[in-house]
């Protein structure tokens, strides 16, 4: 049997797959948190100790990743919040100065890109 304290959210599907495509019969149980491997052969337990050994890092960074993606789809979701009162704020100006209208198209520019990447789900960034 491998006990291993991997946390919940790193066991799922994609743990699965790979032991599966190791040879590791489907026998995974997960119990307060940790992952249960029972039955194994010899070589199934050496398999399913390398496919774990290998997947922690690999969940680890696909978590981190989601987590920076989410962080910036709220960073982006705030800065169009905030734009409509710098939009209204500008068309509130009778003659606005050639400066203000650059910076104003800057700002539109910023703004289009975060709809865009908002249409897209492409959070890897917020500019």
């Amino acid at each position: 049997m491998i006990d291993t304290a991997l946390p919940t959210s790193l066991i799922g599907p994609m743990l699965e797959e790979q032991l599966a495509s190791a040879g590791v019969p489907s026998k995974v149980s997960v119990l307060e948190g940790r992952l249960l491997l029972v039955d194994l052969g010899e070589s199934q337990r050496a398999a399913a100790e390398q496919v774990i050994a290998n997947h922690v890092p690999l969940a680890a960074a696909e978590l981190t990743r989601l987590a920076t993606e989410r962080s910036n789809e709220a960073t982006i979701q705030d800065r169009a919040a905030s734009a409509l009162a710098t939009n209204t704020a500008f068309l509130a100006i009778a003659s606005p100065s050639n400066l203000q209208i650059l910076n104003q198209l800057k700002a539109i520019t910023r703004q289009n890109q975060g709809l865009i990447r908002l249409g897209l789900h492409k959070f890897d960034g917020t500019d």
